[in-house]
């Protein structure tokens, strides 16, 4: 399997290299930090890893890495959407410049690589594109109102896309996440030396739920368990109940 993977300096995208690349899988990965995709490919010390610096904000550097792709005749067979921003706006200021680099990066930073590959796929590949979205797609997050609203629309958008194309042979899959360990956001990262909360999943467990979603003829996944209860049963309770629950996962 070739796979194209944003954001894989740390957390979940770095997770989800080195269990691909274990498996044998070919992999490109991206992120906006030169140092730390040097020191991932030192680590895997593998020739089925290429990576190319790119901040998927950027249009100009995202269709560089497209035509670098095409000149490598690399065209994956799933592409995992999953650089993401999650910046905290404390009480009560607003900053339309969040807002902005929020949306850029986790709504436009995914759709634009489907724009720029759906052609090639139509009437003569099969492909799949994994959105990597969040719990807050459903409920509002008072510390970060661009996330979830950046989450909610590249879920809609997938669903939609999903709809679209189901026909063509081009796969869309959108996956929820609760809080994970990663360093997106410091409510959910873990301290040196304290335990991580059940309710929190690692990266490594995250990876391997979307490795698992990737060979899934579903287009809907949750994990862990509780995201899809609280999503289905609890869905009607108000918002404001919702962030009274969801106090105790803000670190």
């Amino acid at each position: 399997m070739r796979v194209f993977i944003t954001g894989v300096s740390s957390g979940i995208g770095r997770a989800l290299v080195r269990q691909l690349i274990a498996a044998g899988h070919e992999v490109w990965g991206i992120a906006r930090r030169e140092d730390q995709l040097e020191e991932l490919n030192k680590e895997l010390n593998s020739s089925k890893f290429r990576y190319t610096v790119c901040d998927v904000k950027n249009e100009n550097e995202v269709r560089n890495v497209r035509q670098e792709m095409v000149t490598s005749s690399y065209f994956p067979d799933t592409f995992i959407l999953n650089a993401a921003v999650d910046i905290e706006e404390p009480l009560p200021h607003l900053s339309a410049e969040v807002s902005r680099e929020t949306l850029r990066t986790n709504l436009e930073g995914a759709l634009i690589w489907v724009n720029l590959f759906i052609d090639h796929y139509l009437g003569k590949e099969h492909c799949q594109f994994i959105a990597i979205s969040s719990l807050f797609a459903h409920w509002p997050d008072t510390s970060s109102v661009a996330y979830a609203a950046s989450k909610a629309g590249l879920a809609m958008a997938f669903r939609s896309l999903w709809l679209r194309y189901r026909e063509y042979g081009i796969r869309f899959k959108v996956v929820y996440f609760g809080p994970v360990d990663t360093g997106i956001n410091p409510r959910f990262v873990n301290q040196a030396g304290e335990k991580v909360p059940r309710w929190v999943t690692s990266p490594e467990n995250a990876s391997r739920f979307i490795i698992k979603s990737a060979s899934s003829s579903g287009h809907v996944f949750y994990h862990p368990w509780y995201v899809s209860v609280l999503i289905k049963l609890f869905g009607w309770l108000p918002d404001s109940f919702f962030e009274t629950v969801t106090g105790s996962f803000k670190r």
